[in-house]
C-alpha cells in the first residue's frame, strides 16, 4: 500500500474544507484534500456568505473573486399578511462588507478550487475515507482511491465532511439532536407576477411562508414553508409546477415561474456533535453541528470554523504556539454552533406553526422591527455573524479587561485611519492570518519614543510573526522605522470604537479577534502576556 505523508489532511472539498485548505496554504502547511465525490455539485445549495465570512475571506486573501462573482443585499422585507412590510437593513453594519453576498455554493467552491489550483494544489477526488488511526505523533488515514488504497500519515485531519462523517465515526463522538416536522420546498427560478425588488422578501400568512432570494440576472432562490403540503415524502422530486402552486397559495398572487436550473424539497434537523475534537483529529461545518436554514448560518459558521481552527493548527506546526493551543478551538466555537442552534430552532418554531393567529402575533413585533434602528442592528449583526466573540470563554480569563477598552476575545472592529502617504485605510486592512498584529496607541511623537523598548522587544522576539502598526492620535505623523506602519486615528475610531486611551497596546489574532488590551504599557507585562497569548 501507497504511503505518503503531509501536515494536514482535510477530508471534504466542500465550502469548509476548502477553506480549510486555503487558510493553511496561506500559512505555508502542507495538505491533502480528500472527496468521495468525483467534482464539485452543480446544485447552488447555500447561497448566501455574511459579512464576518467576507472579512475572513479577507484575512487569508481570497476575498476579491468573491466581490466580482457575487451580488450583494442590503435589505431584509418580512411582509405578514394584511400588513405593510416591514424592513431591516444590513447597510448601516460596522464592516467593510455592510450587505449579504449571493453567490450560490457551487461558485464558492469553483473560487476556492480555483485559487487553491493556482498554487499547485490539488484535490484528490473520489477518494473515499475508510479507517483512521491515530498514534502519538501522528494519524493515518487509510482510503481507496481509483488507483488503489493509500495511507496518508498527517500530523492532524479535519472532518469538513458532512453530517454523515467518517472522521467523527472514527473519533466515536455522539451527535444529538432530532429532526424538524418541517417540508421545505425550494427552487432557483424566474419569478412573474409578484412585485419584488433587489432585496430578500419574505412573506409570512396563514398559509404558510414564503421567501424570495435574488440572484443575478433576475433569478430568484424561492422556498416556501406550506402548511397544506406538510405531509408529503420529502424526497421525492419537485416538480415546477407544485412550487408555483405553493407560492400563489401563500402570497395569493397569480405568481408564475419559469426557467428552473434547480428544484428541491427537503427536510432538515438539528445535531451538534460533543466534541470538535478528538487528540489529532477535529471536526468544522455540518460534521460539527447541523441546523435549520433559517438565517443562512450554515456554510458561513462552517467557514469560519475552519479559520479559527487552521490559524492554530499553523501556529503549532510551525513551532510558535504550544499544542495546547488547539483546545481553544472547540471551546471558542462550539458555544456558537449551541447558539446558532438555539436561534434557528426557535425562529423555525415561531415561522412555521400552523395557526390562524401566527401571522397576527407576528405583525407587532416585526413592526416594532421596521421603527426601531437597535432592534434592526441588533438583527442584522447577528446575522452577519459580526456580534460573535469569544469573550467569555475561559482561555480569555488569563487576561484581565482593564477599563474600558475593548476586551479580549472581541472582534477588531473596523476603524478608519489615515498612512503616512495621508492615504485613507482601515486598520482591517493591516491584518492578516500570517501574523498576529500589535497595535501601539499614542498620543503624539513624545509618547512614541517612551514605547521604543516595547517596539523593539516585540521586533527582536518575534519578527515577522507580529506585525506592529504604531497609531497616533495627535501631532504631525513623521516617517517611522522601517517595517512599522506608522497610522493617524484622524477620526478618533479607535479612541471611540476601541475605548482606547494613549500610551496602550492591543495584540490581534491572526482571525481579528483581540487577545487582549494593555494600558499602560509595561514592556515586561506586555511581553510575558505576548507569550500567554501565542503559547497558551
Amino acid at each position: 500500500m501507497k504511503t505518503t505523508n503531509t501536515d494536514v489532511c482535510i477530508v471534504g472539498a466542500g465550502p469548509v474544507g476548502l477553506t480549510a485548505a486555503n487558510t493553511l496554504r496561506a500559512l505555508g502547511i502542507r495538505v491533502r484534500i480528500l472527496d468521495r465525490k468525483s467534482s464539485i455539485s452543480p446544485f447552488s445549495k447555500a447561497f448566501g456568505l455574511q459579512a464576518r465570512t467576507l472579512e475572513m475571506l479577507s484575512l487569508i486573501g481570497a476575498l476579491r473573486p468573491f466581490l466580482k462573482e457575487g451580488f450583494p443585499i442590503t435589505d431584509v422585507a418580512v411582509q405578514p399578511e394584511g400588513k405593510r412590510a416591514s424592513r431591516a437593513s444590513f447597510a448601516s453594519l460596522d464592516t467593510p462588507f455592510p450587505f449579504m453576498l449571493m453567490l450560490p455554493q457551487s461558485d464558492t467552491e469553483h473560487i476556492l478550487k480555483k485559487q487553491l489550483r493556482e498554487i499547485g494544489q490539488f484535490i484528490d477526488w473520489n477518494t473515499h475515507c475508510k479507517r483512521i488511526t491515530q498514534y502519538r505523533d501522528y494519524a493515518e488515514v487509510e482510503c481507496s482511491t481509483e488507483n488503489g488504497h493509500e495511507l496518508i500519515r498527517a500530523s492532524y485531519v479535519i472532518g469538513c465532511d458532512g453530517p454523515h462523517s467518517t472522521v467523527r465515526e472514527n473519533m466515536n463522538v455522539s451527535f444529538p439532536g432530532g429532526k424538524h416536522d418541517t417540508i421545505y420546498f425550494l427552487g432557483d427560478v424566474t419569478v412573474e407576477g409578484i412585485p419584488l425588488s433587489n432585496d430578500i422578501s419574505t412573506f409570512i400568512t396563514e398559509r404558510g411562508v414564503a421567501a424570495f432570494f435574488p440572484f443575478r440576472d433576475e433569478t430568484y432562490r424561492v422556498i416556501t414553508i406550506d402548511h397544506a403540503e406538510q405531509n408529503r415524502e420529502h424526497r421525492d422530486d419537485l416538480p415546477l409546477e407544485d412550487l408555483e402552486r405553493s407560492v400563489q397559495r401563500i402570497t395569493q398572487q397569480p405568481v408564475r415561474l419559469t426557467s428552473a436550473s434547480w428544484l428541491s424539497q427537503f427536510g432538515t434537523s438539528h445535531h451538534q456533535a460533543d466534541a470538535y475534537r478528538d487528540k489529532r483529529l477535529f471536526l468544522a461545518g455540518d460534521a460539527a453541528h447541523l441546523h435549520s436554514p433559517f438565517g443562512g448560518q450554515g456554510m458561513n459558521l462552517g467557514m469560519q470554523d475552519a479559520v479559527n481552527l487552521c490559524w492554530k493548527l499553523a501556529w503549532v506546526l510551525r513551532g510558535h504556539s504550544d499544542p495546547a493551543l488547539l483546545d481553544t478551538y472547540e471551546e471558542e466555537r462550539y458555544a456558537v454552533g449551541r447558539k446558532t442552534i438555539r436561534m434557528t430552532n426557535t425562529a423555525m418554531q415561531v415561522m412555521t406553526r400552523s395557526h390562524t393567529l401566527i401571522p397576527r402575533l407576528l405583525a407587532n413585533p416585526v413592526s416594532m422591527l421596521s421603527k426601531s434602528s437597535s432592534l434592526q442592528r441588533k438583527l442584522t449583526q447577528r446575522l452577519a455573524n459580526i456580534d460573535i466573540s469569544y469573550q467569555n470563554r475561559a482561555s480569555f480569563a488569563k487576561f484581565q479587561h482593564q477599563g474600558g477598552m475593548i476586551p479580549a476575545g472581541a472582534r477588531a472592529a473596523p476603524a478608519r485611519v489615515l498612512t503616512e502617504e495621508g492615504e485613507h485605510a482601515d486598520v482591517m486592512d493591516f491584518l492578516h492570518i500570517q501574523q498576529f498584529t500589535c497595535l501601539f496607541y499614542i498620543e503624539d511623537e513624545q509618547e512614541l519614543h517612551q514605547l521604543d523598548e516595547s517596539i523593539q522587544e516585540v521586533r527582536r522576539q518575534y519578527g515577522p510573526s507580529i506585525l506592529i502598526l504604531v497609531v497616533q492620535r495627535k501631532g504631525i505623523l513623521r516617517a517611522s522605522r522601517p517595517n512599522i506602519h506608522h497610522l493617524f486615528d484622524y477620526r478618533r475610531d479607535l479612541a471611540v470604537k476601541w475605548k482606547l486611551p494613549t500610551f496602550s497596546a492591543v495584540l490581534i489574532r491572526p482571525d481579528g479577534y483581540v487577545a487582549f488590551a494593555e494600558h499602560p504599557v509595561r514592556t515586561g507585562r506586555l511581553m510575558r502576556k505576548i507569550h500567554t497569548a501565542l503559547y497558551q
